[in-house]
Order: structure tokens, then sequence, then C-alpha cells
């Protein structure tokens, strides 16, 4: 059995643009949903990896003064399963 974490993307209809981070397992041709975690509305992935059990995801997202429409704040997000829970314990942000 081998897990991989994927982005999820959906609108409701309106503006918002939700992201969610999701762990799911594989065994066989069987895929297995984990944990589904909300990382973010309108925000922009670069990149995503699973490194020493800990999905780390590269993206632009919102600094506190941005407009919902435009994120500019260059992040790198932390997330660990706990009890099949995705749980955010670390943001580096730049500044």
């Amino acid at each position: 059995m081998s897990e991989a974490a994927v982005i999820l993307i959906s609108s409701g209809g309106g503006s918002g643009t939700f992201y969610d981070l999701a762990v799911v397992s594989k065994d066989g041709n069987t895929l297995t949903n984990i944990a589904v975690e909300n990382i973010g509305d309108r925000i922009q992935i670069q990149d995503i990896k699973i490194e020493n059990m800990t999905v780390v995801i590269t993206a632009t997202t919102h600094a506190p003064e941005d407009p919902i429409c435009c994120p500019s704040q260059h992040s790198i997000l932390y997330y660990r399963l706990n009890d099949n829970q995705l749980v955010h314990f670390r943001t580096e942000a730049d500044k």
C-alpha cells in the first residue's frame, strides 16, 4: 500500500475557487480516501510533495492586506497525518 497527496479544486458557482488537500492510499487498483483538508480560496499552487511523512505545498497565498482575488505571498505549507486527519502544523511565508 502507498499514499499520494492530491489537490482538489472546486467552485460552487460564485467567485470562490476552493483548494483542498487530499491524501489517498492505493492498494492494488483501489484508491481509498484517507483525509481531506481545505487549504484556501483562490490560492496558486506551485508544488506538492511528500517528504518524511509530511505533505509540503509551495503556493502563493494571501498576505493580510491582499484582496481575496489576488494572493501575493509566497508560502510553504506543512501538513501531517494524525489519526487519519490532516493537520496543518507550520507555514513559512515571505514577509
